[in-house]
């Protein structure tokens, strides 16, 4: 992030921000933008995301946000169940993700299933490997992962971590 000024709260503007393939799921605000502050984020990319939440909005902007074009917005994915919304008028896919539970070290996580909407279809490419350090390859995914990759990495727990392990 590249300071440019105080906005009058004593933050400083975001710029040069990246968002990019990450897979939100459940949480109580998935992506805001600009919030709380009096001057747009400059030159922010928002994109590849996989959101999903039951509650509040899925992309919270400011009203500088939503207006502006300061930041660019593709391929993003939101599934709004229970009495969540999507929360923009930015470009946002509204489907399904087709979310998938796997375990990995004692943890369940979400991750694309098979015939997700999400496989090949990301714009652009910001990343070459996926959150547990598979390749991305082709026409990379939406989101966190790549389905079908290898997993090289995944979620530590108490026994690969610490000095007990």
């Amino acid at each position: 992030m590249t300071p440019t000024g105080p906005t009058g709260n004593n933050h400083q503007r975001p710029k040069n921000v990246l968002v990019v393939n990450n897979t939100f799921v459940d949480c109580q605000y998935s992506i805001g933008v600009g919030l709380n502050y009096t001057l747009a984020p400059q030159n922010c990319t928002v994109a590849n995301n996989v959101v999903v939440g039951s509650v509040n909005q899925l992309f919270k902007l400011s009203a500088a946000s939503e207006s502006e074009n300061t930041c660019t917005y593709g391929g993003n994915i939101a599934y709004a169940t229970g009495s969540a919304i999507l929360g923009t008028s930015k470009p946002v896919i509204a489907v399904n993700p087709l979310l998938a539970a796997s375990s990995f070290n004692g943890y369940t996580l979400k991750m694309l299933g098979s015939g997700s909407p999400a496989i090949n279809a990301s714009v652009g490419s910001y990343v070459t490997d996926d959150v547990f350090g598979g390749a991305r390859s082709g026409t990379p995914d939406i989101g966190a992962d790549e389905f079908g990759s290898a997993n090289p990495r995944s979620p530590m727990n108490a026994s690969n971590t610490g000095p007990n392990a």
